[in-house]
């Protein structure tokens, strides 16, 4: 007989030999019980946990000759041949291989079919997550509503790949990765069993290499019993067949990084190139230790993680984590990693390697720290003469600084310019959509206009600027004629005009209509004649008017109240001629 490796052998043949998912048995198990037989199942995990055998032994628990049962007997016919893989009820399918939609639409096509000798009729379709989205949509509605007799069970490692329109018509049970003590625990068995000669903490150390697979750890002990069959196998028997690094190797790195040794550290990787380590095995198993120790860090070791290691990490570990802080030891687990992200695609992971273990000898502020050195410069800054460095007993704030408002700046006196007034002697009445009573007809259009100006500001408060500048204006009939020189202005307001309209009948009715035009030279506004300073009337603070441009039509002048004080007109000569060059006045702010 062949020789038949340990994974095989030591399969387990009932619910309640499966290693580390007994939460997955008793559902089943209650499921039979209860006959809560469901079509279609999922069973995914990662890999060696566990999923395909416990498929199988649910299988023979349904098709068993006492059953349905959950303790199936192993001995009949058809749990004999399931076992043995040729049953012609339980058809075990490879998804990566069969993926197509004709091997599904085949399937479809079997599964009509009542079973030869069992009581249902199984598929058990491995590493299901690979079958095609058209071959699932093919099994879908097979799926769903299957023949009484048939049941699905897909196993796959990658569930996240299988449509949410299979993962609903399926129950699904998630197999977890093993412990390292409840592997270790079974391989004892195995090994006792076996009557290997192999040490526990070897045992411990092929657990922990194992990463939670049971099969993994099951090839890796026949492979270290291969390795010297006679000898007794310890912890580096496994780490030297397996190419990991001993703990010494990786202790002295962190004796030397945290006595800050450059030149101990070049060479200790000068030695390991010399007796052929690999740098990136040697980096991982150096990442793995500062884990251990940021868990010796934060947890209690006798405690939690003391049966999990080896003696003599027990120690390194005891003697490490009171040499590196909390921030220094998290940095150079991050350190670390990266250092091998980098090494897997550098040509020359030896030079990585050490630019990195140099790295880890720096030194680096905590965030306390940078906030006492932060608080030391508040307090020196906030004195006149300088003080010694030292951690200061309280940490400035908003509080301890006195703020003066700065001074406001004097007030700048600007010469301002006003076109000059003249007035009709007797102005044409104007017609207006709304009438007005003759002795305030001028006074309401400009109170009108104001309203206007108001709603322009809201609407369009740049066209509101171009208004503004508007001094000649008349009302002529059902028109509000605005009279201004050529250029950006004329242009801008032109534009404009439409809306300007829209919002004026809302004031002035709908039958207004707002016109421009040009203000030629020749209808400059003319400046009145000089009057003494004794002549000139006193006027009201708010009190001012409006140019009026001659006009052949005739029209109402209407004035707009403002805001600028009316002042007497500048009799001096010079200034005269300064006026007649500005078309207007000049108003001196300073009285």
């Amino acid at each position: 007989m062949s020789y038949l490796v340990l994974a095989r052998k030591y399969r387990p043949k009932n619910f309640t030999e499966i290693v580390g998912q007994a939460h997955i048995g008793e559902v089943l198990k209650n499921a039979i019980e209860k006959k809560r037989i469901a079509h279609a199942y999922i069973f995914s995990g990662p890999r060696g946990t566990g999923k395909t055998t416990t498929a199988r032994i649910f299988t023979k628990a349904l098709n068993c000759k006492e059953g349905p049962t959950d303790k199936p007997c192993d001995k009949c016919v058809n749990c004999q041949e399931i076992s043995d893989g040729n049953s012609m009820d339980v058809l075990e399918i490879d998804g990566a291989s069969n993926r197509g939609i004709d091997e599904i639409k085949a399937l479809r096509e079997n599964a009509r079919f009542s079973p030869a000798a069992s009581n249902y009729k199984i598929y058990i379709i491995d590493e299901a997550h690979q079958i095609t989205d058209a071959a699932f949509n093919a099994l879908l509605k097979t799926l769903e509503e299957p023949p009484e007799h048939v049941v699905f069970i897909l196993a796959t490692t990658d569930a996240q790949k299988i449509p949410l329109t299979i993962l609903s018509r399926c129950q699904r049970f998630k197999f977890k990765p093993l412990s390292t003590t409840d592997a270790a625990n079974h391989l004892e068995k195995i090994a006792k069993l076996e009557k290997f000669n192999i040490d526990k903490s070897a045992l411990r150390l092929i657990a922990g290499i194992s990463n939670g697979s049971l099969r993994d750890s099951f090839s890796m002990l026949d492979q270290v019993i291969s390795f010297s069959p006679d000898e007794k196998i310890t912890d580096k028997t496994v780490r030297d067949l397996i190419g990991l690094s001993p703990v010494e190797l990786v202790v002295s790195f962190i004796d030397l990084i945290s006595q800050k040794n450059p030149k101990g550290i070049l060479e200790k990787i000068a030695e390991v190139a010399a007796e052929g380590y690999d740098f990136l095995q040697v980096a991982r198993d150096l990442r793995d230790y500062l884990r251990k120790l940021t868990f010796a860090k934060y947890l209690d070791l006798e405690k939690n993680i003391i049966d999990t290691l080896l003696p003599e990490e027990i120690e390194a570990l005891k003697k490490h984590k009171e040499r590196f802080a909390e921030h220094i030891l998290l940095r150079n687990l991050h350190l670390v990693n990266k250092c091998i992200e980098e090494m897997r695609w550098s040509d020359n992971p030896r030079i990585i390697f050490e630019l990195y273990c140099l790295k880890l000898m720096q030194d680096s502020a905590s965030i306390d720290e940078l906030i006492d050195k932060l608080s030391q410069l508040e307090k020196e800054a906030g004195s006149d003469e300088p003080t010694p460095s030292a951690i200061p007993e309280k940490i400035k704030t908003a509080a301890d600084f006195k703020f003066e408002p700065a001074p406001k700046p004097a007030p700048v006196k600007i010469p301002v310019f006003t076109p000059p007034v003249t007035k009709k002697a007797d102005p044409a009445p104007a017609v207006s959509a709304t009438p007005l009573a003759p002795e305030s007809k001028s006074t309401q259009l400009g109170t009108k206009w104001q309203a206007l100006m108001a709603d322009v500001k809201t609407q369009k408060p740049f066209l509101a600027d171009f208004l503004e500048t508007v001094q000649n204006k008349k009302f002529i009939g059902n028109d509000i004629v605005l009279y201004i020189a050529p250029g950006l202005y004329f242009d801008t307001i032109k534009g404009s005009l439409d809306a300007i309209e829209t919002i004026a009948k809302k004031h002035f009715g709908d039958t207004i209509k707002i016109r421009l035009e040009v203000l030629q030279s020749a209808k400059q506004p003319i400046i009145p004649e000089q009057k003494k300073e004794s002549d000139v009337p006193e006027v009201e603070d708010n009190d001012t008017e409006d140019a009026e441009v001659p006009d052949e039509k005739g029209g109402e002048v209407f004035e707009v109240a403002s805001e600028t004080k009316k002042d007497p007109v500048v009799s001096d000569t010079v200034i005269k001629k300064v006026v007649d060059a500005f078309h207007g006045k000049i108003i001196d702010k300073q009285g």
